[in-house]
């Protein structure tokens, strides 16, 4: 079985614009160290939950409590 990966690829016709966003958001950051890019991206009422038993598991709300 194959698969077709066409709309998966960077720069395709076929790539959601919010793809687009995000990897230029963390690519700002991997270059130019610039976290403020990829955080504006993110909804200022978003949550993440880490899940385990581990120092840092839990859920954490809003982009200040989140980043």
């Amino acid at each position: 079985m194959t698969h077709d990966n066409t709309a998966q690829q960077p720069g395709t016709a076929t790539e959601h614009p919010n793809v687009a966003a995000v990897r230029n958001g963390f690519t700002k950051v991997q270059t130019e160290g610039d976290i403020t890019a990829l955080v504006s991206l993110f909804a200022p009422t978003m949550t993440f939950t880490c899940p385990g038993n581990n120092p840092l598991s839990g859920t954490y709300e809003g982009r200040d409590g989140v980043m």
